[in-house]
């Protein structure tokens, strides 16, 4: 079904994507993790329902496997600019304990500039339970 919704010449069909990764978050099989990610810009109609199954299934081995990998899909992705799709990819690297680990996470944020910037790098450093960089942005404005 996965090659199904990637390879669909036609439009991209939402309700079936949606149904995979709901019932694809309880296989946990790494090389359809692993093939999502390849394929996010393919995916991305069904960005939440990505996001949210790999919010599930990415787990420690798969990121020390694929580091480089993940980080670089991650940091390519060109329709990153669109703000649903931003908030989702925020939301996946913010909750999931592994891709928080990625070095290139604040990459990812520090692109796109701004009190954005400043907000989730306050955040990542909420999540990675590190203090001291919250205390040296506490004169920073989050509104």
């Amino acid at each position: 079904m996965l090659d199904y919704v990637l390879k669909s010449n036609e439009k991209f069909d939402l309700g079936v994507a949606r149904h995979l990764f709901g019932k694809m978050k309880k296989i946990e099989d790494p090389a359809i993790t692993l093939k999502v990610i390849q394929n996010l810009e393919n995916l991305l109609p069904a960005i939440k329902n990505v996001c949210l199954f790999l919010i599930k299934v990415v787990d420690k081995n798969i990121v020390e496997a694929n580091r480089t990998i993940i980080a670089t899909k991650i940091n390519e992705l060109r329709e990153y600019k669109i703000p649903f799709v931003n908030l989702w990819i925020d939301y996946m690297l913010i909750k999931n304990d592994h891709l928080r680990t990625l070095e290139l996470t604040d990459k990812v944020f520090k692109k796109f500039g701004g009190i954005s910037f400043k907000r989730k790098s306050f955040l990542m450093a909420l999540f990675k339970k590190k203090s001291h960089l919250l205390e040296s942005r506490k004169s920073y404005p989050f509104h």
